[in-house]
């Protein structure tokens, strides 16, 4: 058996979606468990759980204190746990702007230099030169790096230039797959678009409400559902709630606020369209776009770079795409599908499209990855 340290900065409650991640790898490496791999779960954590600390068999969550105590109680549990494989979530909404997380890779290799450190980098390719930079050292101590989609793993494949294990895994959908087939009813005068996610400029909210007054002033009845949080203390949050009023909308937008998994897999499938008009487009990453896939909905996204969409995705075959920041466009697609049968038509194939995505899959993938790097350091052990 091998054991493997998971260390984040999220868990839930924390609203983050990397948090989310963890938990779902949690639970899906509890249900393939198989005796190969042993896991455990260090969540350093600043937002709920303050001032206390949880610990069961598998999760430890600390709450978050000065950089320096953080990596020497990090240091104390790996020589409880004798971890093999460290892996590190970056960046997590529980991390703050500290710096002690980009250092913990080359203070574990400086006292542990026998464990294989593998990053596991959410996002790099649209960080500033300062965000970046801050990786620097995480790169540069960890022996393995995972990304969730094309755009990070072409930026870093080309900086990285085959010096270590580079390794592209797609994000797996955060509610279930459901298998039913859903009749999405022809001819009917008033449909209902979702959104949902946590909201941030790169989301598209702002261009989905101007693609929606446009709709709606082209004759068209419809309400827009918002499964999300919107904090007036939040610049973009404030834009858009600003905008709603600018754009005459207030009537036909239904904010539901933040919601567990279950209760946005309830409220979607309420609605007729699913519309995530990312602004630097639909990716391997967006566990939204996978969970509405996966709940068989029809959805509209956005296509920035053909070589960057992901696998199995077919325009207006399992989902319809459009130009990111294109509004006329966005509006046209909302009213091409109005057509029922187009709507049946794509939620099948999206459905045939996610179970590749399942968290079976990506489980398996991730078990593989751990225990090829346990046989290589076997290998080299005996040579």
């Amino acid at each position: 058996m091998i054991n493997v340290l998971v260390i984040g900065g999220s868990f839930p409650p924390v609203k983050d979606g990397v948090g989310d991640f963890l938990n779902l790898i949690r639970v899906n490496l509890k249900y393939k468990e198989d005796g190969s791999i042993k896991t455990y779960f260090y969540i350093v954590n600043t937002e709920v759980y303050i001032n206390s600390t949880i610990s069961e068999e598998d999760l430890h969550i600390m709450y978050d204190k000065t950089g320096i105590v953080n990596i020497i109680e990090i240091l104390k549990f790996i020589r409880k746990v004798k971890p093999d494989i460290v892996r590190v979530e970056y960046r997590c909404l529980g991390y703050g702007y500290s710096l002690w997380i980009n250092f913990l890779p080359a203070v574990i290799k400086l006292f542990y230099p026998s464990i294989h450190i593998q990053l596991s980098l959410h996002e790099y390719l649209s960080y500033t030169w300062k965000g970046r930079s801050r990786v620097e050292l995480m790169l540069k101590f960890s022996n393995s790096i995972l990304v969730y989609d094309k755009a990070n793993h072409e930026i870093l494949a080309r900086k990285l230039d085959d010096k270590k294990p580079l390794l592209l895994l797609f994000s797996p959908s955060v509610v279930p797959l459901n298998s039913e087939k859903r009749d999405f009813i022809t001819g009917k005068q008033s449909l209902i678009f979702a959104y949902w996610g946590f909201i941030r400029a790169n989301k598209g909210l702002d261009i989905l409400l101007k693609a929606f007054r446009i709709y709606l002033d082209s004759g068209k009845q419809g309400l827009l559902y918002i499964l999300a949080e919107l904090d007036s203390g939040d610049k973009y949050h404030t834009y858009i709630l600003n905008l709603i009023g600018e754009l005459n909308l207030t009537k036909y937008i239904v904010i539901k606020g933040y919601l567990p998994e279950t209760a946005i897999a309830e409220e979607i499938q309420k609605t007729d369209i699913c519309v995530l008009p990312f602004t630097d487009g639909v990716s391997d990453r967006r566990t939204t776009f996978s969970a509405a896939m996966s709940l068989g909905m029809p959805v509209i996204t956005t296509l920035r770079d053909p070589k960057l969409l992901p696998d199995g995705l077919v325009n207006q075959v399992n989902v319809f795409l459009v130009e990111p920041q294109e509004i006329e466009g966005l509006a046209e697609s909302m009213r091409i599908l109005e057509n029922g049968k187009i709507r049946n038509g794509l939620a099948v194939e999206a459905q045939k499209w996610a179970r590749s995505r399942s968290w079976d899959n990506h489980v398996n993938r991730l078990k593989s990855y751990w225990l090829n790097i346990a046989s290589e350091k076997t290998r080299e052990s005996r040579s």
